[in-house]
């Protein structure tokens, strides 16, 4: 299963929330990729914290899950879209995660 295959639908001219317009290329997918090819297989689950947005337009959460087993740590939380828009809430549970690595 490619996590990346369903990030080839947005090629070409995207905006931002902003109104900032950028463009999405082949080379960006192809780059992620390789990028997981590289560094991401490698990783050990007892090193990864996932978190998710259930409302995610980009990400559908359940497919990473299925993607990623058995990480040490999994937060999923509603209404915070692609941004992770409740960031700011979950980051004492992330300093938590990664103080506490051996």
């Amino acid at each position: 299963m490619n996590a990346f295959s369903g990030l080839r639908g947005y090629i070409g001219k995207q905006t931002r929330d902003n109104g900032e317009e950028f463009e999405w290329r082949e080379e960006h997918v192809n780059q992620l990729e390789e990028m997981n090819k590289k560094y991401f297989a490698k990783l050990k689950s007892e090193n990864i914290m996932l978190l998710l947005a259930k409302d995610d337009e980009l990400l559908p959460y359940n497919k990473t899950l299925s993607l990623i087993k058995n990480p040490a740590k999994t937060i999923i939380l509603d209404e915070c879209t692609h941004r992770f828009l409740k960031y700011n809430q979950v980051l004492p549970e992330i300093k938590s995660f990664f103080e506490n690595r051996p």
